[in-house]
């Protein structure tokens, strides 16, 4: 039943996300793996998946998103949002289901990273299937990176979404913490160029 739970709470995160940035399908690079490495040019990150952390494939992420879409009884339009993600990768602690998603997303018009913050910090208060309990939004450096960044408590766990803007495309870090792991040293393992 956790890991349905967690799963609940990420797809809420994408579908608002989604709404949020009323954006179409990006066409840029998912990234590749070379080993435990991943890297992807054009949001300008790099990540070492520790060893008991576990990447998922994008037929595994569908997989999440349609159990969050049943836990969550998604309307139809939540459906097709889903249908157009942008996820560049995903990745689970083995041990603690505590995972991270970074995710993409084209804006159709001239969004600032404030503003979408902003959309999604309503969209999460508002709706209902979760009880979210958020804090102001803020700015983080990290690695030489700045993001707008909004924090969670839903359902006993920890989210944190690390925002920033790439030429028109909006970039989002989710951490979702379920063991109490301390998401500074967890997102500091990001390196950004």
């Amino acid at each position: 039943m956790k890991i349905k739970k967690i799963f609940s709470i990420i797809l809420v995160a994408f579908l608002l996300l989604f709404v949020t940035a009323c954006g179409k399908k990006t066409e840029i690079s998912l990234g590749s793996w070379d080993g435990n490495v991943y890297t992807n040019e054009f949001l300008g990150l790099t990540y070492e998946k520790p060893e008991e952390w576990t990447r998922h494939s994008d037929e595994q992420i569908k997989e999440v998103m349609n159990i969050g879409l049943e836990l969550t009884d998604a309307s139809e339009i939540s459906k097709k949002l889903a249908e157009i993600t942008s996820v560049t990768y995903m990745m689970t602690s083995s041990a603690s289901g505590t995972n991270f998603i970074v995710m993409s997303e084209k804006q159709v018009s001239d969004v600032d990273v404030e503003d979408y913050a902003e959309a999604l910090k309503k969209g999460l208060a508002a709706q209902t299937v979760l009880n979210y309990q958020l804090s102001d939004i803020k700015s983080e450096t990290i690695d030489g990176r700045k993001f707008v960044v909004v924090e969670a408590d839903v359902s006993g766990m920890k989210q944190k979404y690390y925002m920033y803007k790439i030429d028109k495309y909006m970039v989002s870090i989710i951490l979702t913490i379920s063991d109490g792991s301390d998401a500074d040293s967890l997102i500091s393992q990001f390196n950004f160029n």
